[in-house]
């Protein structure tokens, strides 16, 4: 699989720029924001944004209530926790909430890229089940009414003369 489009969060601009370029160097399309308020510009702007790395404490509006709303509009997308030792309880509820995981701080890099490898795949796998059900349901669709279909409760042998005696 490509390697995800990832949005990175964090107050601390240093790391945001560290994190950012080991992934950039794993041809990772990265995306970053220093708040809550540009994460939900950034995810709002690119909405192929696939997994967003978010600090739990950031200035103004914090990563918990970030995370509610980039759930409630792009549920598919998925969030993992960053948060220092002091902040695993804020790690905790977020994933109460709906994020994939959480990493402490710092971070061990190759841990935190299995990670969102992980829920990357985790997101496309769920998008693929969603893309197949609607093509269902859209063959579904334009047979219901065609004729030659049965209609619901109807069954063959009701309709087939040569198989009611």
């Amino acid at each position: 699989m490509p390697p995800a489009k990832l949005l990175i969060v964090d107050d601390d601009k240093a790391f945001v720029e560290g994190i950012g370029d080991r992934f950039r160097i794993r041809l990772f399309k990265v995306y970053t924001a220093h708040t809550a308020q540009e994460a939900l510009i950034r995810v709002y702007e690119h909405p192929d944004i696939e997994v967003v790395l978010l600090n739990v404490k950031l200035p103004g509006v914090d990563g918990i209530d970030a995370l509610r709303e980039i759930k409630k509009v792009y549920p598919l997308v998925e969030v993992i926790m960053l948060a220092n030792h002091t902040g695993i309880g804020g790690a905790v509820e977020g994933m109460r909430l709906g994020a994939f995981d959480y990493v402490l701080k710092p971070p061990d890099f190759e841990e935190m890229l299995a990670k969102v490898e992980e829920a990357a795949n985790r997101g496309r796998k769920h998008k693929e089940k969603i893309r197949a059900a609607e093509e269902r349901q859209e063959r579904a669709s334009r047979f219901s009414g065609v004729e030659g279909s049965e209609p619901t409760g109807v069954r063959r042998s009701d309709s087939d003369p040569r198989l009611t005696g």
